[in-house]
């Protein structure tokens, strides 16, 4: 239950946006009767984003925009007492530049932190995670249409990066500071990454395109260099039915620190000297059509397979010295399914529908004995339904249904 209040309008050569969102579900159970037995679990949740967008000319554009959000839950139940507090700040600069009437750039500069902190207390044993991630990025991109038939896109992105992780699981959460002697788990961690990256898409024939790109990644932290192609094809049969096969490579540096049971326990951490980047290739394939000239319908197929998975070590006591190494298990999985997708894009009624229905695997040599399984990230079904009514110039009406199955779970 929440409600959003926003302001917008024109200031100087441009316009300004401020807009804010709160919960009320902390003030309507404050009212409510409840057993002290099992009392209402205590959540409120509040964001703040701003942006100002400024016209210095014909072929300049420049806009400033922030943005603030914090989660707090509270929950006690049987002897168990949660504690979690998470949340984002970001601030950032953007500047659109036009070279002439083929070539234009824009360049992004941003700072942002995101916390995430959970306290808990099991009948007098407690534990503590605490992970923070700041960055600092510049971004430059360029786009460069050739002509009729070629556009080449290509830029450069770094990234400045602090990240610090406490793991508690000693039962006192009074020696969690840093060098003391709990078991613990205890990182403060610097790492700078580069990225240069280049794309093409050229236009065969009318009936064929190709697209084709190359990232390369480099980590300070490791002193790693990677390399992601990518390429693409589209084929139209007609002007209404299209093919599109694509393959992929990705390497991700940040590792997820997921707790086994609920989500909001995630945090992350990057990969250091001690561990590979994970590591997945992506095989898809769309067939595209557009039934009319409303409605467009869309079914994808996918295989993705993954090296260098992590899953949270919770046994890990103190390590004099942590890396990452000591806080992961490694393994590897694969992932496949289908997606339909029917979107309606005109008249009074718009709106669309998605299904998927996705399998995911993974095995690890010290978790399950080996054998594989379900991770909690899975998720069966994935069904939505997004549907728009415009009344007339004053009124819109917009309603949401969202239904999802699986993250399987395994009780202590």
């Amino acid at each position: 239950i929440s409600s959003r209040l926003s302001l917008e309008g024109p200031i100087g050569n441009g316009s300004y946006f401020i807009g804010g969102r709160r919960t009320y579900l902390d003030l309507i159970l404050g009212v409510l009767p409840e057993d002290p037995e099992t009392p209402f679990p205590d959540f409120s949740f509040y964001d703040i984003n701003a942006k100002v967008t400024q016209d210095l000319g014909p072929d300049d554009k420049i806009s400033a925009s922030a943005f603030f959000s914090t989660d707090d839950l509270e929950f006690s139940s049987f002897g168990l007492d949660i504690l979690l507090k998470l949340g984002n700040q970001l601030g950032a600069l953007k500047w659109t530049h036009i070279f002439n009437e083929h070539f234009f750039g824009t360049f992004n500069f941003s700072y942002s932190q995101y916390f995430n902190n959970i306290y808990g207390d099991q009948s007098g044993y407690q534990f503590l995670i605490d992970n923070a991630i700041t960055d600092y990025t510049a971004k430059a991109n360029f786009e460069w249409f050739v002509n009729d038939d070629i556009t080449f896109k290509f830029g450069y992105e770094g990234s400045l990066y602090n990240f610090k992780y406490l793991q508690n699981f000693t039962g006192d959460t009074d020696t969690t500071q840093q060098g003391s002697q709990g078991g613990q788990t205890n990182l403060d961690v610097n790492d700078f990454h580069n990225a240069v990256y280049a794309q093409f898409k050229i236009a065969a024939t009318d009936e064929l395109s190709f697209q084709g790109g190359l990232r390369v990644n480099h980590w300070q932290l490791r002193d790693m260099t990677l390399l992601d192609p990518r390429v693409s094809a589209r084929y139209y049969f007609t002007d209404r039915i299209a093919l599109k096969a694509a393959y992929g490579i990705f390497h991700q540096n940040l590792r997820l620190a997921t707790q086994p049971d609920f989500s909001f326990f995630d945090t992350w951490l990057p990969t250091d000297s001690t561990v590979p980047a994970s590591f997945s290739e992506h095989y898809i394939m769309s067939l595209e059509t557009k039934l009319t000239d409303e409605f467009d319908l869309n079914f994808d197929f996918y295989y993705k397979k993954f090296e260098n998975l992590s899953e949270l070590n919770t046994a890990v006591l103190r390590a004099e010295t942590p890396t990452v190494s000591d806080v992961f298990f490694l393994g590897k999985g694969y992932s496949y399914g289908a997606e339909v997708f029917l979107q309606k894009k005109y008249g009074k009624f718009t709106g669309w529908f998605g299904y998927a229905l996705g399998f995911i695997t993974a095995q690890f040599d010290s978790i399950n004995n080996g054998v594989e399984f379900r991770p909690k990230y899975d998720r069966t079904h994935d069904f939505k339904i997004v549907g728009m009514y415009k009344l007339n110039e004053d009124w819109e009406f917009g309603a949401t249904f969202l239904f999802q199955s699986g993250q399987s779970y395994t009780g202590a």
